[in-house]
């Protein structure tokens, strides 16, 4: 048992390390350094409830360790619900499952009043928040929301290292849903940017053969007008869409 639970409250535990270890020996280890609950650290430079909930650790570990972050620590109980229902625990989350459940009030109860940090990279990939957002296709009122608080100028202009646009990854991971919002804050002449291999985003899609996405792509200003059109009818932020 011991050579597999985790050496510490920053281990990743690999493949079997946070499964394994009981809640008496996360216990220990909390009590032995509290204040290690709210350090960044370890090798993806994050809390311990982030490799917790990454590596699967028991649901009994996972509440213990949400309790004493709100009762000792000053985390909100929404927080600790959020988590508990499955959202994402930090803003470079890695789960889709987990964006997928993300309300737009969990996202700006992480961003609080740091703003900057939806500009910042990090994580796995190495990149914005925006990026894993729409990797893990977060709804669109929350990728909204982020994209607007970073600002129309920066999302436009943003690049990976490979000279992607958020439009290229819309049409590689085929995201539909995202894809009118982007060119809507991006405008039409955004279908004409190519990266680094010359390519469009229209020719993602078009090797998928997905005509969903190519529709959308070649058809920027009609899509942009319905997009618009939908704006104006519905409550932009409404955190539960």
């Amino acid at each position: 048992m011991a050579s597999k639970v985790i050496k510490s409250l920053h281990d990743t535990g690999k493949a079997y390390g946070w499964k394994e270890t009981p809640l008496n020996f996360v216990k220990k280890l909390v009590e032995a350094n509290p204040e290690e609950l709210i350090r960044r650290n370890g090798p993806r430079n994050e809390i311990p409830i982030v490799y917790a909930v990454s590596y699967k650790a028991n649901k009994i570990v996972i509440s213990y360790l949400l309790e004493v972050m709100v009762d000792k620590w000053g985390y909100s109980s929404s927080y600790r619900d959020s988590i508990k229902a499955g959202m994402i625990t930090n803003l470079y989350d890695m789960d889709a499952a987990n964006w997928r459940k993300t309300t737009l009030t969990h996202v700006q109860d992480l961003v609080g009043d740091n703003r900057g940090i939806l500009d910042e990279w990090g994580g796995v990939h190495d990149d914005t928040p925006i990026y894993y957002a729409l990797w893990g296709e977060a709804r669109v009122k929350v990728v909204a929301w982020m994209c607007e608080m970073v600002g129309v100028d920066a999302v436009s202009s943003w690049r990976d290292e490979y000279g992607w646009t958020y439009l290229h990854y819309c049409a590689k991971w085929n995201r539909p849903k995202h894809i009118p919002y982007f060119l809507y804050l991006m405008g039409p002449a955004a279908v004409n940017i190519r990266n680094d291999t010359g390519k469009i985003a229209i020719e993602y899609a078009e090797i998928k053969n997905n005509e969903e996405l190519a529709h959308l792509l070649a058809n920027p200003n009609e899509c942009i007008a319905e997009y618009a059109h939908s704006f104006e009818k519905e409550d932009h932020y409404s955190v539960h869409v």
